[in-house]
């Protein structure tokens, strides 16, 4: 910018003042696109993390649509039933429990079947080749 001020004005530029400039705009050039690279980088592994390992990103719609729900009503009436479904779950498998500890064994036992070993051929048969 000041470059261009100053050939605008008519005046004249020293080599030296040109070749700090030039220095200037080449080093800030290569800071410029060492901290692009690098917030490139940490992006791609967040957006890879978030997408695929914890599965929990669904893009801006998503996060905006989340972001919206979290302070709704109706989040919070379904957050209440969840809790009692989760409890209800919890009764019926501690009765479910306590029933199979009062299963008769003998029961148990009588029904027992050995597994039926399949065995299957390894190399797949020939094909006859039929004559011309």
């Amino acid at each position: 910018m000041v470059l261009v001020l100053m050939l605008s004005k008519g005046t004249a530029i020293s080599p030296e003042f040109y070749l700090l400039f030039s220095a200037f705009s080449y080093f800030s050039l290569v800071i410029v696109l060492m901290l692009g690279s690098w917030y490139g980088i940490w992006l791609g592994m967040y957006w890879y993390q978030k997408v695929y390992e914890e599965g929990s990103y669904k893009g801006f719609a998503g996060h905006i649509g989340s972001s919206l729900r979290q302070s709704s009503p109706v989040n919070n009436k379904i957050e209440v039933k969840l809790k009692t479904a989760k409890q209800t779950l919890e009764e019926g498998m501690k009765e479910f429990e306590e029933l199979a500890e009062q299963w008769p064994p003998a029961i148990i036992s009588e029904k027992t079947v050995k597994p039926v070993v399949v065995k299957k051929r390894v190399v797949r048969k020939r094909a006859v080749k039929k004559a011309l």
